[in-house]
């Protein structure tokens, strides 16, 4: 049960213990501390990354680095086996279809790390990846790239969503149309924030990777505008509207383009995440833009880029080959990580806990079997060799005066450290 609530319903280790605490009557009288729920969600992800897996020649890897707050990054690589996904009409990946092949904390992150961390993970499914999806990152990029070096049958292909996220920040990042579109949105924040206003107040735009997806800012005033036409806004003055929301009207030729843009943009990155990458895909397409008709030529031009970035991936396939095209199954998981694991803790031996989330549910007594292979003391040691110095055993070395601190209301045990 503390396993599911960790890795299904994204529940911390304090509050699960609150949760059995409520359920005490049917869990039984012994409810146990939250340090021991961590002992297990850790020797859990211990044993799964220690056992062995399916020996294959079509795992797919999926890898991406997460960092938090101290010197301490963690690249973790995810495993996929394609022909597992051929027998499905939707390669959409949840969850349940991935495997943790490999977690490699470190404190500085290089393309040398990384191809190490490749051949480590390698060792485990056989050898060899049948490819190697990765995000934009330069140090990931340059570590898939040594590996392929020694590897020269795997593919390299990049997720879609970077790929075309970097073209819309291209054409983007220097318009002085769209920077003083981003600042009447950020004006408008304010200016709404404490008034009845608020419930109309714009998103704030992402503070990393900031145009991987805009479409939340583009269709912003396409809601406005909808709702003062269907009568919603009545309760507003006209003047007041004006006052706040009037200056929508100076953008509506550069919305259209940029919903243009953004729908693009989209119909191309869900297309690629549903069906994957390969030649028929790029031909269906391009099919449809060139039935569009586009009389823009700016547009025109960001189209062809758009495929051209498509092509670039497709074009490295075997002749019918069928590959996925997105990480997004791992930044979902490293999102799980930090909504459970938010704080100023940093990266620990916690992040085994990521091992609860992924793949098929085991049974009682799978789990039983898991626990009893890993011992508490194999676990402290692994995450030891591991995670060596990390920021919370710090905090004990530098506050080992005090019974606590802020941060630490008790002795957490070692496989905090």
């Amino acid at each position: 049960m503390s396993l599911d609530l960790h890795g299904h319903a994204t529940v911390g280790c304090r509050k699960i213990v609150k949760i059995l605490e409520v359920f005490a009557s049917q869990v039984g009288p012994d409810i146990p501390h939250h340090t021991t729920v961590r002992q297990w969600i850790i020797r859990y992800g211990c044993h799964n990354l220690q056992n062995p897996l399916e020996k294959a020649d079509d795992w797919i890897s999926i890898g991406d680095l997460t960092i938090s707050v101290g010197k301490l990054k963690c690249l973790a690589i995810l495993g996929v086996r394609m022909s597992q996904l051929e027998e499905r009409e939707d390669l959409t990946l949840s969850h349940k279809d991935v495997e943790v092949i490999g977690i490699y904390p470190t404190e500085k992150s290089t393309g040398k790390f990384v191809e190490e961390a490749y051949e480590d993970s390698a060792k485990r499914i056989g050898g060899n990846f049948l490819a190697n999806v990765l995000d934009q990152g330069s140090d990931i990029k340059m570590g898939a790239r040594l590996f392929q070096q020694t590897h020269s049958k795997v593919k390299l292909l990049h997720d879609i969503s970077h790929k075309l996220s970097n073209i819309m920040e291209h054409e983007l990042k220097n318009d002085k149309n769209w920077s003083a579109y981003i600042q009447e949105l950020n004006m408008t924040r304010r200016r709404v924030f404490q008034t009845e206003l608020s419930a109309l107040m714009p998103k704030k735009q992402r503070e990393k990777a900031r145009f991987m997806d805009i479409g939340y800012l583009v269709n912003w005033p396409d809601r406005i505008k909808k709702s003062k036409e269907n009568g919603c806004l009545e309760s507003i003055a006209e003047e007041r509207y004006q006052d706040y929301l009037g200056w929508i009207d100076k953008f509506v030729l550069l919305l259209d383009k940029w919903k243009y843009m953004v729908n693009t943009v989209k119909l191309i990155k869900e297309t690629v995440r549903k069906y994957g990458y390969s030649m028929d895909i790029y031909t269906y397409l391009k099919m449809i833009f060139d039935e569009a008709a586009i009389e823009e030529e700016h547009l025109q031009e960001f189209t062809l880029k758009c495929l051209s970035t498509l092509f670039e991936e497709v074009e490295k396939l075997d002749e019918g080959q069928t590959l996925i095209g997105s990480t997004e199954v791992i930044e979902s998981v490293f999102g799980k990580y930090k909504a459970i694991n938010e704080g100023l803790h940093g990266i620990t031996g916690n992040i085994l806990g990521i091992c609860t989330f992924v793949g098929q549910k085991k049974t009682v007594q799978e789990i039983k079997e898991s626990m009893e292979k890993c011992s508490v003391l194999r676990a402290v040691d692994f995450v030891k060799q591991k995670f060596g110095q990390t920021l919370a055993s710090l905090r004990k070395q530098f506050f080992s005066g005090f019974k606590g601190t802020k941060f630490d209301n008790d002795h957490e045990l070692a496989l905090m450290a």
